[in-house]
């Protein structure tokens, strides 16, 4: 049975289909909350929103990991660094999405880009991701 993040990213990519703005900004959202949510179970950390900066808190702790968050995530140090990485940058396109008034690039084609990042990250979670191709 799919978990609630996994269909957060199966709606992100049914509003991508979409040239409305306010379905492709709710794309980004949502495929940004799937990705930071699974990363985060799958490291054994709270999902509770105790803090405002919850967010920046978590991804802060993937780009500079630990052995003991490397044992978790079952993964390399540099693997958990380019999600984090990654992440991050997901992080301020999601917050432009729903914050910015004006977003220069809100096209079907920027969020195709959007999810490509999504799966990119799951797919170094899984430890499918090949760097040489």
């Amino acid at each position: 049975m799919a978990s609630i993040w996994d269909k957060y990213l199966t709606l992100a990519y049914k509003l991508a289909n979409t040239d409305k703005e306010e379905y492709l900004r709710s794309a980004i959202s949502r495929a940004y909350y799937s990705v930071f949510h699974k990363v985060k179970l799958s490291s054994g950390q709270n999902t509770k929103r105790e803090k405002v900066d919850v967010h920046k808190e978590f991804i802060s702790k993937l780009r500079n990991p630990d052995e003991k968050l490397a044992g978790k995530l079952n993964l390399s140090e540099a693997e958990i660094m380019l999600i984090g990485n990654e992440l991050d940058e997901f992080r301020k396109t999601r917050n432009n999405a729903d914050y910015e008034a004006f977003m220069d690039d809100i096209s079907p084609r920027f969020v195709s880009k959007t999810l490509e990042r999504a799966e990119l990250i799951l797919e170094i979670l899984r430890g499918d991701y090949d760097e040489g191709n």
